[in-house]
């Protein structure tokens, strides 16, 4: 394969015309050492965890950091083949081979995203974001945008059509990432991601053997001193709710770097990775500790309030997700309508189940019938799982993936504080045995007691249901699993939060709809609760970024209609200021409703549910929108549908 994305994006800076797009260990002739057989490999019981005070090892002379890359005329690596045609050619020709160029410029950019995805060349590399490098990216991606406009639609099959739509959104997404947020100038968290991330992705989803693993792992474990002291150079004036994030992230990878880590170097059986390894690790340790006491020194007294996207940030926002505008007040109206439909019907069910008592009241008491993490695990793999396979099997509300099981784990401890509960999966080109996993996480034992017990509730006796059938059966995995083996690689390899959010939503209330816990009227009362709370976070996602909702009046709104206490609120309209993609799910949700009402208009008494899920499903993760014109090719309406009349 012709490294055909990477020469056009050196050719957009004169600078980088000889210069290295990555950063690559020094030492990487390590990761070309053939493997040797390994006597165990059972997983290595982790080490204790070094103290963070302890002083760290210094870094051994034979594996020195690597300097800067820059214009010595180092040849870049192709990527491997994944990405290449493999079929004859033709009428997708010209989406493919565009969109082959366009994931090959993504995982190069991004090698620790390459690691999970399944590419395999760049898994002891981390990212070049010295600002010519990132303005050479941008420039490239824009060149991709353009050219996506120009690619002549007519005489395309459906799945060209689909992968050239699903290709322009994700690369406005992308420059709405690293160009209009200015990410790498403006978030801390981007060099988390890209640094800890990475490794972290070595770790989980590196799938070579255990010595070339090892290698791999110390290649990107040398280049993070280095690394960070770029970010530092790199960002400017930063939103605080950010750079708190990135502070508590970076400390909380503790014990990645004590123990998993240091643990992986001494089972490899590699000879330079055992001994050097450790205090490789212990000097990454320390460059991640300066690193977030610089973040709060420097960074947070400086910090600005995060702010509204405005309207005209918002439509930027939603055509980085999906390939249709929309009106912020047809997005707020329709969860509006769906929002009474939902507290309607909780009215009726807390009616029925307890009738003396307020729907607040009879919510705080099944939010407090609660599992201790440890029990929860054992409940979700003992029995909810399989109870949700069986439900599958038996109702088909789409046909049933392959029998590959999903494990239960707590998550690792730089990901404990994401969610309670939340699935981690391998990409689109891992291989076949990669195990995908439900991750439930413990609260941190320093927060306050009622931040705790909210915690504890996501995953109580009678939410962990609708949470597990929203994250696996016929949630997120099944979803996930479709994806895997979708022949378009756009829809293979990335995500679309909409979709794949959405259909997490839909899945839930599709579950417990159509009979999955039907004795258990909690179950359907945490079920409505969750739909009202992600309808919630969508109309408070409009209002603050579209009307200029005040984050305190916005925090009382959800207080008042979401079952939540005034901390929880606040917390919640924090996060929908910070990160409008909270609002992903319920969008999605609701257009995968509205686009399921079209479909049944256009197919009347042919219409069949299970037809309508497997076709919605197989395309992979695809923005909502490309599978509205793919569904509906003679054009029904909106991404929320047609218009209502009054």
């Amino acid at each position: 394969m012709k490294p055909r994305a990477l020469a056009a994006l050196l050719a957009l800076s004169a600078c980088l015309a000889a210069g290295g797009f990555f950063w690559s260990d020094g030492s990487r002739a390590l990761a070309q050492e053939p493997a040797k057989p390994q006597a165990n490999d059972k997983k290595d019981a982790p080490a204790p965890p070094a103290p963070a005070d302890a002083a760290p090892a210094p870094a051994p002379p034979e594996t020195p950091f690597p300097d800067l890359p820059g214009p010595t005329g180092r040849q870049l690596e192709e990527v491997p083949n994944l990405f290449a045609p493999t079929v004859a050619k033709g009428p997708d020709e010209a989406v493919t081979e565009f969109s082959v160029e366009v994931l090959e410029t993504y995982v190069t950019f991004f090698p620790g995203r390459s690691t999970r995805i399944g590419v395999r060349t760049l898994d002891a590399d981390l990212g070049d974001y010295r600002k010519v490098s990132v303005d050479a990216f941008v420039g490239s991606n824009r060149g991709y945008l353009q050219r996506s406009e120009k690619i002549p639609t007519e005489g395309l099959t459906e799945k060209g059509r689909l992968e050239l739509e699903s290709l322009r959104v994700h690369l406005r997404a992308v420059l709405r990432a690293v160009d209009t947020l200015g990410a790498p100038s403006r978030d801390p968290n981007f060099y988390v991601d890209e640094s800890i991330g990475a490794i972290t992705e070595s770790l989980e989803h590196d799938e070579a053997k255990a010595m070339d693993k090892a290698a791999h792992t110390l290649a990107r474990l040398s280049i993070v001193p280095k690394f960070l002291e770029l970010a530092r150079e790199n960002l400017t004036t930063c939103s605080r709710p950010l750079v708190r994030r990135a502070i508590v992230r970076l400390r909380a990878s503790a014990p990645l770097f004590g123990a998993r880590i240091p643990s992986l170097f001494q089972g490899s059986g590699h000879p330079i990775a055992g001994k050097t390894g450790p205090p490789a690790a212990s000097a990454a340790w320390k460059a991640v500790t300066d690193f977030a006491d610089w973040l709060e020194k420097e960074k947070l007294p400086s910090g600005t309030d995060a702010a509204p996207l405005g309207e005209a940030g918002w439509h930027t926002w939603l055509l980085a997700r999906e390939d249709m505008d929309l009106d912020p007040a047809r997005a707020l109206a329709a969860a509006e309508a769906d929002l009474a439909t939902l507290e309607g019907e909780l009215k009726r069910e807390t009616s029925r189940l307890a009738p003396g008592k307020t729907a607040a009241a009879l919510i705080g008491e099944i939010a407090a019938e609660r599992y201790e993490p440890d029990a929860a695990r054992r409940e979700a793999e003992g029995k909810i799982i399989p109870g949700l396979w069986e439900w599958m099997i038996h109702e088909r509300p789409l046909s049933p993936p392959s029998s590959d099981v999903i494990e239960v784990r707590e998550p690792p401890a730089q990901r404990r504080r994401d969610a309670p509960l939340r699935t981690d999966f391998p990409g689109g080109y891992a291989t076949p045995g990669a195990t995908a996993f439900v991750e439930i996480a413990a609260p941190d034992p320093d927060w306050p007691q009622a931040r705790m017990l909210s915690w504890l509730s996501a995953y109580g006796k009678s939410f962990i249901k609708g949470a597990l059938a929203r994250e696996v059966y016929p949630g997120r995995f099944v979803l996930w699993e479709k994806s895997r083996v979708a022949t378009t690689r756009a829809n293979r390899t990335l995500d679309y939060p909409v979709m794949t959010g959405g259909w997490g939503l839909y899945a839930e209330e599709l579950a417990l709809r159509r009979g999955y816990a039907a004795n258990d009227p909690k179950v359907r009362i945490a079920m409505l609760v969750d739909l009202i709370r992600a309808d919630l976070r969508l109309i408070a996602q409009v209002r603050i970024h579209v009307k200029q909702m005040p984050r305190a009046a916005a925090a009382d709104y959800l207080k008042s209609k979401g079952y939540w206490s005034r901390p929880e609120s606040d917390e919640e309209a924090e996060r929908i200021l910070v990160d409008p993609d909270t609002a992903a799910p319920a969008l999605g949700r609701l257009a995968i409703l509205a686009l399921r009402e079209d479909a049944k208009k256009a197919q009347g008494a042919k219409f069949v549910d299970i037809e309508f899920h497997d076709r919605l499903t197989s395309f992979g993760a695809a923005p909502v929108s490309a599978l509205r014109r793919a569904m509906l090719p003679q054009g029904t309406g909106g991404l929320l549908g047609a218009t209502k009349k009054p």
